[in-house]
C-alpha cells in the first residue's frame, strides 16, 4: 500500500466514547468529516463538528453538522484540540501525549456542562492490553490482537463495590490500513486509532454483578457496510495518495 494521507473520513466509522451522539444533525449533509493540514503536514482544522440540539424537541443531544470547525494546534508531543471551536454551545477541550505513535495520556474538559470538568487519564501497555486510567483509578482495559482493538471492558461501580461491566466488542477486521492509525486526536477516533485495520461490526454488552459472577443483562450491536477502492483502501476515507 501506498504511504497516503488521510484527507477525510466517514463518520459511520467512528465511535464517540464519551457523550450521547445521536448521528447528522442535517439531511443532506453526506456525512463526511474532511481535514485541512498545515505547512508541517499535521491535521490543523476538521471540518464538520459537533453541535448540540437545544432541550425540548425530538431530540437533546450531539449532533454533527457542516459548518462547525475543531482546530488543532502542536508542541512537541503534545497534541491540543478545541471541539466545535466557532460555534457557542462546544463539547470539550482535549489535550493528549503522544510519543512515536503510542498514547500516553490525555486531558478531557467537559465545557458544556456547568460547572465544567476535567478528567484525566493515562495509559499502560503490557502485552496485549492497555490499562486506561482516570484520574489515577483503572477506568477501561483494551485488548488488542492482531494489532487490532478487539475488546474494551469497564467496570461499574455501586455503593457496594462492583454492580456490573459494560464492554464493546469489535469485530470482522478487514485487511486494509486504518488511515486513523494513530489520530487520536481527532473527534470520534480514539479507540478506532489503536487499530492497523477497520473494524466491521460493533457489540455491547452489560452485565451485572452477583455473588462474584458476571451475569449477561443486555446487548446491543450494529454492522457497518463499506466497499473498497481499486487501491484496496476502505472507501470510508478520503485520501492523497504521492
Amino acid at each position: 500500500m501506498q504511504n497516503c494521507k488521510v484527507t477525510s473520513v466517514h463518520y459511520s466509522t467512528l465511535f464517540y466514547d464519551d457523550l450521547v451522539f445521536h448521528g447528522k444533525a442535517d439531511l443532506s449533509y453526506n456525512g463526511v468529516i474532511a481535514f485541512e493540514y498545515d505547512p508541517y503536514n499535521r491535521i490543523y482544522k476538521v471540518k464538520s463538528g459537533l453541535f448540540r440540539l437545544p432541550p425540548g424537541g425530538d431530540f437533546d443531544g450531539w449532533f454533527l453538522r457542516e459548518g462547525i470547525q475543531d482546530f488543532i494546534t502542536y508542541s512537541g508531543n503534545t497534541v491540543t484540540v478545541k471541539h466545535s471551536a466557532n460555534y457557542t454551545t462546544r463539547p470539550y477541550d482535549k489535550v493528549f501525549t503522544i510519543e512515536n505513535g503510542q498514547l500516553l495520556n490525555r486531558t478531557t474538559t467537559n465545557v458544556h456542562n456547568y460547572p465544567a470538568f476535567t478528567y484525566h487519564f493515562t495509559y499502560e501497555y503490557n502485552g496485549n492490553q492497555i490499562t486506561e486510567k482516570r484520574d489515577g483509578n483503572v477506568y477501561r482495559v483494551f485488548t488488542i490482537e492482531n494489532g487490532n482493538l478487539v475488546k474494551t471492558e469497564r467496570l461499574l461501580y455501586g455503593i457496594d463495590g462492583i454492580s456490573g461491566k459494560e464492554e464493546y466488542v469489535f469485530s470482522n477486521y478487514d485487511s486494509s490500513p486504518n488511515l486513523l492509525k494513530g489520530k487520536y486526536y481527532i473527534n470520534g477516533s480514539l479507540l478506532k486509532a489503536f487499530s492497523e485495520n477497520n473494524y466491521r461490526k460493533v457489540d455491547r454488552y452489560t452485565y451485572t454483578y452477583n455473588n462474584g459472577t458476571f451475569e449477561p443483562q443486555q446487548h446491543s450491536g450494529y454492522s457497518l457496510d463499506f466497499g473498497y477502492d481499486q487501491q484496496g483502501f476502505a472507501d470510508l476515507f478520503g485520501k492523497d495518495c504521492p
